[in-house]
């Protein structure tokens, strides 16, 4: 009875202990079991709610290929594409390559983008080949395979007829002109054609629509949408290379979209190649008071010009949609603009770097031993002789020697040129240059001296080149005759390069085919404009006849001051002769000459200058002296007192010391006119 009472109170108090909601009180084992039990699969359920769209979103990718022109000839660069768009976790990356053997790549670049649009996230990556055909006929690039999120995908192949033509040879590289065809991916999107570069594929149609005139409208700060064109410098040397940046600005109230974009057509002055790693950036700007998103850097180029003078930077078209929800768009056009390509300088400022550019370039070198050994039998102390010539035409501003100048085994001296045989002309330099670097070997071991290299752009094969010579095998054992004085020679050297705390560079720098040291005559061109050279034909004239005519005015000014004061001084004389013969008293008058004259020559500024003439007339007048006498020195004293000369450095004690010397020769003459007088 007793354990039955005990089980039925027990299964009462559990009854009791239920609460409405149908669950247990948290207290006790089997409370939290029951909880756990019934919350765990809620819980487990709900992450599986969460994971599913992201699982789903993984798929959503879209692969395109497409290329900008199905017609081109074997002298046009062709621009391949291949985009991907996703809103999936994950990246986009080439599994493997497209099969381009009839076509010689130029480059490639990457741009990434990410795109907010009413909440929702999505990227794009666009992977930019540019082919140039290896031959006319009917060519095609091959499929690619992209790895996207957690599938792959493959574009179609694409078909190019190429005729062989020479119209674009020379300096420059026209761009192609055509339609674009889209190739689709597997995993696609909607299929479609793109505006003469950015073909899309799927089912899109095989010949591309036109590209789009250079007529477009160019809006400005106040529209809806209005592209700017960002040059680093509007003016640059030969040679050299510089970006070119495109940025659309469109008002913070539209949303972000994707946009079709279309090259500009650069002039043949200009070689044009993509940068390789494109940066892309978003910021906002206030402009007249509207606010704009500013998407930076929608298109970048790196522009080398080969040409004198001016050369436009064409612009950038552009399709926006015309308003914030409809699918009609249209397409703007950037302002164009315009750099001015000037010499190379005879005196680079440290830093100037020009590229690399030509035809018919030729590298040679050669590498002896200084002594009576062979590059395989040589000792620590001992020296080679690097040799190398270079010809052909164009701008090769700098070559390099590998990684030499970071060892220890090894201390270059040079380099130094031989000889110049070089001719300059409008835009070029050819002929042929020779130098030589000589190396000490300061370590015994086996060692390789790198190979002389410089990378061009090869103006008659239209395509990056490198030209390259070596390296060498030398072999160091034992120590030469003279090494001790040779070791230390060196080791002084790279001491005194410390001390100067020069930084030795990663790459040994020889000199190019280039008018860019004192070894090579300037690279200059005649200007041709009828206003720069009268500018600088009248120029000189006029800076000259300035300076001749102050200096005319000042000293005309000077020479009047000056004739006045000798005119006083002459003046002077006369009476003070006269008094002189009629008192009898040279020496005191001379002394009183040279007083005046001294007041005339410093021009000193007597301030007592009426006490003075009063003391002077009332000794003429006591000495009974002739009334033109009187009247000469009357003027005299008329001369002295219109003439104001205060000079910057005379004080007031300077003019009190003079008038007291004139005050005691004025004295002194009155004692020799009465010592006459007796």
């Amino acid at each position: 009875m007793g354990s039955r009472g005990t089980t039925r109170t027990c299964r009462s108090r559990r009854r009791k202990s239920r609460c409405r909601s149908g669950g247990l009180k948290m207290t006790g084992r089997h409370q939290f079991r029951a909880c756990v039990r019934s919350t765990g699969w809620r819980l487990i359920l709900g992450l599986l709610l969460l994971l599913l769209p992201s699982s789903a979103h993984a798929e959503d990718w879209s692969v395109e290929a497409g290329i900008d022109a199905t017609h081109a000839s074997t002298d046009d660069i062709l621009i391949y594409t291949i985009s991907v768009i996703g809103t999936g976790p994950g990246t986009a990356v080439l599994e493997s390559e497209p099969n381009i053997a009839d076509f010689t790549e130029m480059g490639r670049s990457t741009q990434d983008r990410i795109v907010n649009h009413q909440g929702h996230s999505s990227k794009s990556k666009e992977m930019i080949f540019r082919l140039k055909p290896k031959r006319a006929g009917r060519l095609v690039v091959g499929p690619a395979t992209i790895r996207a999120g957690q599938h792959s995908y493959e574009t179609d192949a694409i078909e190019i007829d190429v005729v062989d033509t020479s119209a674009n040879s020379g300096w420059g590289l026209s761009p192609p002109v055509g339609g674009g065809s889209g190739g689709g991916g597997s995993g696609g999107g909607p299929g479609g054609s793109g505006p003469g570069g950015t073909g899309v594929g799927g089912t899109g149609t095989g010949a591309g629509t036109p590209l789009p005139s250079r007529t477009y409208p160019k809006p400005k700060v106040g529209d809806p949408y209005f592209v700017e064109l960002r040059v680093e410098s509007p003016e640059v040397y030969l040679g050299q290379p510089f970006f070119l940046h495109y940025d659309l600005y469109v008002k913070a109230d539209r949303p972000s979209e994707m946009y079709d974009v279309t090259d500009p057509d650069f002039p043949p002055g200009l070689l044009t190649r993509e940068p390789d790693q494109p940066s892309y950036g978003i910021h906002n700007e206030t402009r007249d008071g509207i606010r704009y998103r500013v998407e930076e850097k929608i298109r970048s180029y790196i522009l080398q010009p080969i040409e004198l003078g001016e050369v436009v930077l064409s612009p950038l078209a552009v399709e926006v949609p015309r308003g914030v929800f409809s699918s009609p768009r249209d397409w703007i056009s950037s302002p164009s603009d315009q750099v001015f390509v000037k010499p190379l300088p005879p005196n680079p400022p440290k830093g100037f770097v020009v590229g690399n550019v030509g035809r018919h370039l030729a590298l040679d070198a050669t590498l002896r031993a200084s002594g009576v050994g062979t590059l395989s039998d040589l000792k620590v102390g001992d020296s080679v002789v690097l040799m190398v010539k270079l010809e052909g035409e164009g701008f090769v501003d700098q070559m390099s020697l590998g990684p030499i100048a970071q060892q220890s085994w090894v201390q270059s001296f040079g380099p130094e040129v031989l000889s110049d045989e070089i001719e300059v002309d409008f835009t070029q330099i050819r002929g042929v240059r020779r130098f030589r670097l000589t190396l000490v070997m300061m370590e015994e071991g086996e060692f390789e001296i790198p190979p002389v290299t410089f990378d061009y752009f090869d103006l008659d094969g239209a395509r990056y080149s490198q030209e390259q010579v070596g390296p060498w095998s030398v072999k160091v054992e034992g120590f030469g005759p003279n090494a001790d004085a040779i070791l230390e020679q060196a080791a002084a050297r790279r001491e005194a390069e410390l001390d100067e705390a020069v930084e030795r560079p990663e790459f040994e720098a020889l000199p190019g085919l280039r008018a860019l040291s004192p070894d090579a005559p300037p690279a200059t061109a005649p200007y041709t404009r009828w206003w720069f050279a009268l500018l600088m034909a009248v120029a000189p004239l006029t800076f000259g006849g300035s300076l001749a005519v102050t200096a005319w005015s000042r000293r005309r000014a000077k020479g009047a001051e000056q004739r006045r004061m000798d005119g006083a001084h002459k003046q002077a004389k006369r009476a003070l002769r006269a008094v002189g013969k009629e008192l009898g008293a040279r020496t005191v008058c001379s002394s009183l000459s040279a007083v005046l004259r001294e007041y005339l020559i410093e021009r000193y500024e007597i301030r007592a200058r009426s006490a003075t003439a009063a003391s002077l007339e009332r000794l003429l007048a006591g000495a009974g002296v002739a009334e033109e006498l009187r009247a000469s020195v009357a003027a005299l004293l008329t001369e002295l007192e219109s003439m104001s000369y205060s000079p910057e450095g005379v004080s007031q004690p300077a003019s009190a010391a003079l008038l007291d010397s004139v005050n005691d020769a004025l004295d002194e003459l009155e004692s020799a006119r009465k010592g006459a007088r007796r």
